[in-house]
């Protein structure tokens, strides 16, 4: 970039052309709205954890049949998760592989993901 002479780039100096202005709210919150129905949390919580149960009798006897037949890994557990329409869902924040939790599918089925 010449300093000097002919061909000398000329700069923009712009004074008095900013304005502060405090911050407002949008308002506008992803995720919340008329598309989500309420939902009975208590007696949603309270049949997960059953089914939680009877799986847990399941996965003793699984152990056991695994170890009787030689096999060393873990046997895990799968959880299928399914949106509502139109809503999306934040599957990246579900994998914890330090605790051995990983994300092994997203599906997306028409306006609904799965996983």
């Amino acid at each position: 970039m010449p300093e000097t002479g002919e061909g000398r780039l000329r700069h923009f100096i712009l004074q008095n052309v900013t304005e502060t202005a405090a911050y407002r709210y949008p308002g506008l919150v992803v995720g919340r709205g008329s598309s989500i129905p309420e939902q009975d949390r208590i007696r949603h919580g309270g049949a997960l954890r059953r089914q939680i149960e009877n799986v847990r009798g399941e996965a003793a006897s699984a152990r056991e049949a695994q170890r009787d037949a030689g096999i060393e890994d873990g046997i895990g557990l799968q959880v299928e998760f399914e949106s509502f329409p139109e809503v999306r869902l934040a599957f990246e924040s579900l994998a914890r592989e330090r605790s051995g939790i990983e994300l092994l599918n997203v599906r997306h089925e028409g306006n609904k993901r799965e996983l």
